[in-house]
């Protein structure tokens, strides 16, 4: 079994921006430790995007892709991408109309009526993506953030309801309520200043939502990120978290000590930071299985 994860690369000034950041990676980090040979990257490359038209695809072509690559049984399924925008909400709405008007004027036949039933399945490309998530297995959501300077807990817009679940209940910055929290040191957790949560009807299908800052320093990346007074993990350690078979709850924090995962304490500093290394082969290349989507 793999860890798959999806990534999208596109002619953008922020996948630009990732390009740099990666090679300013991998150019400054090293390492002796051996890269996990599980995980593979789906990459849809200019050859994909020749073969299924320009990007943005909808998502019904997204659904297909993902039925395809859920015939591999990966151990978890990631989308780098974000999904917090709901598609062709106002063609649905145009359809929903028309059927009205024609049941008001004594138009609609059966015939219409089962036509404009299969147009507003074509066009419920969320709900046919929502479906391909429930069977593809377990699938882990990014949701891009803004970090913040500064704690703006009493500011912050409060997470959806569908969102509650993806909370992490184990996790605390610091316990001041046992009168020595003077043992602790008080950590510096990054905080976002405002989330971009995925829409309801794919968050439900999903076994896991991660954070992910496109725009951060690419030098460090946050295990855990505070939102309000709520903590949420990030996009790498849900992925993990997932691949590993088991829950939320086996994320543990208290007092400021390093994040844990099943028992077994994370290579994180105090502030919840884990610094990413480049990993190479004795060719000098990325040891990670990487394909186009159609080679796939």
């Amino acid at each position: 079994m793999i860890t798959l994860m999806f990534l999208i690369f596109a002619e953008t000034q922020l996948f630009e921006s990732l390009d740099n950041q990666a090679y300013h990676l991998g150019v400054s980090f090293s390492s002796d430790k051996k890269a996990s040979e599980d995980i593979v990257i789906i990459a849809i490359d200019d050859k994909s995007l020749q073969a299924l038209g320009a990007w943005p695809w909808s998502r019904d072509v997204l659904a297909k892709i993902t039925r395809l690559l859920g015939k591999y049984r990966p151990r978890v399924f990631g989308f780098t991408m974000p999904f917090d925008m709901a598609q062709n909400q106002a063609s649905l709405a145009s359809v929903k109309n028309l059927r009205k008007t024609l049941k008001k004027e004594l138009k609609l036949s059966p015939g219409v009526n089962t036509a404009l039933k299969k147009t507003e399945m074509t066009l419920n490309s969320d709900e046919t993506l929502a479906a391909s998530f429930d069977s593809a297995g377990r699938i882990v959501l990014a949701i891009p953030y803004i970090a913040a300077n500064e704690p703006i807990a009493d500011e912050s817009k409060p997470l959806p309801a569908y969102m509650q679940k993806f909370i992490l209940r184990n996790v605390t910055a610091r316990d001041d309520t046992s009168g020595m929290e003077w043992l602790w040191p008080n950590p510096n957790i990054t905080r976002a200043g405002a989330l971009f949560p995925p829409i309801e009807v794919l968050a439900r299908q999903a076994e896991g939502v991660g954070v992910v800052n496109f725009n951060d320093s690419i030098g460090r990346e946050p295990l855990i990120v505070g939102y309000g007074q709520d903590f949420l993990p990030s996009f790498p350690l849900m992925l993990v978290t997932r691949s590993k078979g088991i829950s939320m709850k086996h994320i543990v924090s208290r007092r400021g000590a390093k994040p844990m995962l099943g028992g077994k304490e994370l290579d994180a500093d105090i502030d919840f930071n884990i610094y990413p290394r480049f990993y190479e082969d004795e060719n000098g290349e990325s040891p990670f299985k990487i394909y186009s989507l159609i080679d796939v």
